[in-house]
């Protein structure tokens, strides 16, 4: 099991939602953490929230705005993945909406790693996550993402405080997206 917070936390909320559909759990990768927490530093420096050119491994991305510093949890960004799901129609085709969530559920994906990194003026955190096995596979969807078959319940643990510390200024401003 991973040391840091968004790896342990990003993880335990993808093995929640996978065995909520009887997907196996994944496991950590360090290689998959290094990458993306590269990709992660990435971005954050750029301000250009893309993916990467990188097909060797599958790759989710998550990103929030706020006027103040800003706090993004692993387990926040896969809730926001795992959301997607309804735009998911579970025909066993690819659906542009639902990616994010088919790669977290992605049944033949067996490992993850995470990163997290913010930008320089502390409005932006970006999470990035890579799987390998990549997942998303064109004619593979109805054997890799499977219905749930029991109740999902979202993220319940979630600590944005140890995270990414923000200022104590509230704001009503955030904004969140994936890509």
């Amino acid at each position: 099991m991973p040391e840091d917070d968004v790896n342990k936390d990003a993880l335990e909320a993808h093995n929640r939602f996978r065995a909520a559909h009887g997907c196996p759990r994944l496991v950590y990768n360090s290689g998959l953490a290094r990458s993306a927490q590269n990709w992660a530093n990435e971005i954050a420096k750029s301000g250009n929230m893309r993916h990467s050119n990188d097909k060797s491994h599958g790759e989710n991305l998550a990103y929030r705005w706020s006027s103040a510093q800003v706090a993004l949890s692993g387990a926040e960004a896969a809730q926001m993945w795992y959301d997607e799901i309804k735009f998911h129609d579970f025909n066993g085709q690819f659906q542009p909406k639902s990616g994010h969530f088919t790669q977290l559920i992605w049944k033949d994906s067996k490992s993850a790693g995470f990163g997290r990194a913010m930008s320089a003026d502390g409005h932006s955190v970006y999470v990035v996550g890579h799987y390998s096995p990549p997942g998303n596979v064109m004619g593979k969807f109805a054997d890799n993402v499977p219905r749930a078959i029991k109740e999902v319940k979202p993220a319940t643990t979630v600590h944005p405080a140890r995270e990414i510390k923000p200022k104590e200024k509230k704001t009503k401003d955030k904004k969140c997206t994936i890509l």
